[in-house]
């Protein structure tokens, strides 16, 4: 019994470490010679919180994308940065710092080769106005990207799902978003990538919960990550 105990106890703890760690900070090491670095920069959909160590729980597309360059290009000749911030905005707003304030320290200090930005979402889109707002910020963004020698990559979001039960929750705002992205790609000269064509390829094959959860329909789970 004794020995069932301290087995127990020392999970308890393993798991508490494990969550702790998650929530640390953890500063990406300089850049090595010869390898090409990508940085996804973006708000919940993309991560948690910026350069944290969330692995041992749950892995994001990026993770996944990491996994798959390195199978293709070579273990030791890429490597993929998470700088997602949940609740982000393309500004600082409340309790959050926001994409352009936060974009020397998270992103241009850490000399990337490529960012994939996929932000917006969040940002107030009650008016045309504030959808010009994201759009503006989006440009500056890209602009700031090029002008470190970084290239930009720019993300549309998925298709929102409705939950049957609650379809009033969805957010349905979030298409909002796209015209405003897909401007700034066009304003900037930039590379675009929409992922709702590959998110109703999916759901044609899928339950809608295997791609995103319950809670407003588009947060991704596990199929969501894999899709992305």
């Amino acid at each position: 019994m004794k020995k069932l105990i301290y087995t127990l106890l020392a999970c308890l703890l393993l798991t508490s470490g494990l969550h702790l760690s998650a929530q640390q900070r953890v500063e990406p090491e300089a850049k090595k010679e010869g390898v090409k670095r990508v940085i996804c920069f973006g708000d919940s959909i993309t991560g948690h919180l910026p350069y944290i160590n969330y692995q041992g729980q749950y892995f994001k597309f990026a993770d996944l994308l990491d996994l798959m360059l390195k199978g293709h290009l070579g273990m030791d000749k890429v490597e993929v940065l998470n700088a997602g911030y949940a609740g982000d905005k393309t500004y600082k707003g409340g309790d959050k710092p926001g994409a352009l304030p936060r974009l020397e320290k998270d992103i241009i200090s850490k000399t990337p080769d490529i960012c994939i930005v996929m932000y917006g979402a969040n940002d107030s889109k009650k008016t045309e106005a504030d959808i010009k707002t994201t759009e503006k910020n989006l440009i500056e963004i890209v602009n700031k990207l090029k002008a470190a020698k970084i290239k930009p990559l720019l993300v549309i979001y998925h298709k929102t799902v409705p939950n049957p039960k609650h379809p009033g929750k969805a957010w349905v705002h979030i298409d909002k978003t796209a015209p405003a992205i897909e401007a700034a790609a066009k304003a900037t000269e930039t590379p675009i990538r929409g992922m709702r064509p590959f998110f109703e390829a999916a759901l044609k094959k899928y339950p809608a919960w295997q791609l995103v959860n319950r809670v407003g329909g588009i947060r991704l789970n596990r199929r969501g990550e894999l899709v992305y």
